[in-house]
């Protein structure tokens, strides 16, 4: 080695590190913030649809949503492509909470099944309000009947006509339980064993919780 040969560590190289923004970590905040939207800023954001009244999020996700992004990450998954949406309803046991224990990331075809398993305030306060989900009234027979649109379905299907609407409720329950049961095993390959289960045992109800 020649006196004018230089080791690296004798050349002085200032690195300038540049952080580039992680485009995982983007997508998970913008999910956060269309959460955080539904919560808590329901007079801007109108297009909500009525299920979000009450949700809420937990205090360490609120005050600190670094730590949702990293839930989310980690639980990510893709099926296929379908959109993946965070699901608060299928382990939270009518709690309108999103949190660690009652979240989980679903197909958004299961997201919506499961909504449409809620009944939701009527703000005219009709006679329907105070149906069951899924029950409706036929003022010509006075009789109640149920009505469900099946899954890949887009009409709805009307089942028969009973005396009560417990009855046409107990109906409509057994095909809906039936229809998430069927879905379950269509994502069967894709979702957590979990998720599978849950969909299986998954408890319709007459009335939202309160």
């Amino acid at each position: 080695m020649t006196n004018d040969t230089k080791t690296i560590d004798d050349i002085e190289i200032k690195q300038e590190y540049y952080e580039y923004p992680n485009k995982a970590r983007s997508r998970a905040y913008a999910v956060y913030q269309g959460i955080y939207n539904r919560c808590y800023k329901r007079n801007k954001y109108t297009n909500y649809n009525d299920c979000y009244d009450g949700a809420t999020i937990c205090k360490e996700w609120l005050e600190n949503p670094e730590l949702f992004i990293d839930w989310y990450l980690e639980n990510y998954y893709p099926v296929k492509d379908e959109i993946m949406v965070v699901d608060k309803d299928l382990f939270g046991n009518g709690s309108k909470e999103y949190s660690p224990d009652n979240c989980c990331i679903v197909p958004v075809t299961i997201n919506a099944m499961l909504t449409n398993c809620k009944k939701h305030d009527n703000p005219a306060h009709t006679a329907a309000a105070d149906l069951p989900l899924g029950v409706r009234y036929n003022p010509d027979t006075h009789m109640y009947y149920g009505e469900i649109t099946p899954f890949g379905h887009d009409e709805p299907a009307k089942l028969e006509e009973w005396n009560t609407p417990g009855e046409a409720f107990e109906e409509y329950m057994i095909i809906k339980k039936a229809d998430i049961m069927v879905m379950a095993v269509k994502y069967k390959n894709y979702i957590s064993q979990r998720v599978f289960d849950a969909l299986m045992r998954y408890e319709v109800r007459p009335y939202i919780e309160k």
